[in-house]
């Protein structure tokens, strides 16, 4: 709790403190643009580009790497791998898209974008076959970009000073 009220300090003091128009506002927006855009090259390089054409597979059973964990040793370095994989992009988009004014209307849309990239990744590669296409991976994907959203939703929190004083 510490953690995370230090980490709505930091990050909603960059926040206000410079206000919406700030020079210190705008290049903390455009370092998180930069950031932003070099996590989808990064998604790209590491899901699409690189791979080499093998045969169309789909995976559409949910859950499924999850439930074979036991015998696959590999299901935990993928599953670790997915969700890392889309966290700067939630943890970035929020700033980026500065923008949209209502705060919870800007994380779902964040939310909402990664599941779609997650879901355009996964057709492309079944389209072109150059991967399994399967249901984990947007799960996975998806999950990775809520947690990078949930930073900014605890800064957004936490550095609101009437929801400190209720704790």
């Amino acid at each position: 709790l510490a953690a995370a009220r230090g980490l709505g300090d930091v990050y909603k003091r960059q926040w206000l403190l410079s206000g919406r128009g700030g020079k210190v506002y705008l290049s903390w927006r455009y370092i998180n643009i930069v950031l932003y855009v070099f996590s989808l090259f990064l998604i790209l390089k590491m899901t699409i580009l690189g791979r080499t054409v093998g045969n169309r597979e789909i995976e559409l059973l949910p859950f499924y790497t999850i439930n074979t964990i036991s015998d696959n040793s590999e299901a935990v370095r993928m599953i670790v791998m997915n969700i890392i994989l889309f966290f700067p992009l939630g943890l970035t988009m929020p700033i980026a898209l500065g923008r949209v004014k209502n705060t919870r209307r800007k994380w779902l849309l964040c939310i909402i974008v990664g599941l779609g990239i997650s879901l355009s990744v996964e057709i492309i590669q079944y389209y072109f076959c150059i991967g399994i296409a399967e249901t984990d991976d947007v799960i996975c994907n998806t999950f990775g970009t809520l947690l990078g959203v949930m930073p900014n939703m605890l800064a957004n929190y936490f550095g609101n000073k009437e929801n400190v004083k209720k704790i």
